[in-house]
């Protein structure tokens, strides 16, 4: 059975893997489908521990207004420009079952948004978000992006790249070695004591970096 990549939360490509991993570049059925799957694991292991959605997409959002001028977003950075993003504010939700209630009467002029792009936060200039129940709406694009152009200004950033690839190499060195899950083997002559840890120190380390310490 194939393992596809998660495309929508993939942070890095089977071939940029596994050249990082130092395997073939060369097609292979069964060391594909590994790579694939421990590609999609990591990714996800990385979003759980930074709190955050890190490859870039497309977002549909709602808030509750709290009648101030600045609202944080979920995610950040923001990569939409204030004529990208949507933004909708209305007084009151009269169904939650749809869309109905945001209509363009309800759309804040991008000249009104200031967008503070790393911080993920949207600040109103000459309004408020009203207070209610889910009553704003917001799509907008974040995340980084994960192609291996180094002149990307949206690129994943270096450090958590290397953290993923070397997660990734961790993994895949510990399952190819049947170490997964043990503690000391022994034989006759010798005796092996292995390290169980789900991140290496330097990978935790890249990542502590980039936690979501906006609602810590």
């Amino acid at each position: 059975m194939s393992t596809s990549l998660d495309s929508a939360n993939a942070l890095a490509t089977l071939a940029d893997t596994k050249l990082a991993v130092n395997l073939s570049t060369a097609a292979d059925l069964t060391i594909d489908r590994q790579v694939r799957r421990l590609i999609n694991g990591v990714s996800h292991q990385f979003n759980a521990h930074t709190g955050r959605k890190l490859k870039k997409r497309t977002l549909t959002e709602y808030y509750d207004g709290d009648g101030t001028a600045l609202l944080n977003l979920d995610q950040y950075p923001i990569r939409s420009n204030s004529t990208g993003i949507s933004v909708h504010v209305i007084d009151e939700r009269q169904t939650f079952a749809s869309d109905t209630d945001f209509g363009s009467t309800y759309k804040v002029a991008a000249a009104d948004i200031d967008i503070r792009e790393d911080e993920g936060q949207l600040q109103l200039r000459d309004a408020v978000f009203t207070k209610g129940r889910a009553n704003v709406k917001v799509v907008y694009e974040a995340g980084f992006e994960t192609t291996a152009s180094s002149t990307n200004s949206e690129h994943l950033p270096n450090d958590l790249q290397e953290a993923f690839f070397e997660q990734v190499h961790f993994l895949w060195s510990r399952s190819s070695s049947n170490r997964i899950g043990l503690r000391s083997k022994s034989t006759a002559t010798e005796s092996e004591n292995y390290a169980i840890e789900a991140l290496p120190f330097t990978v935790r380390t890249a990542l502590d970096s980039h936690r979501d310490q906006r609602f810590a």
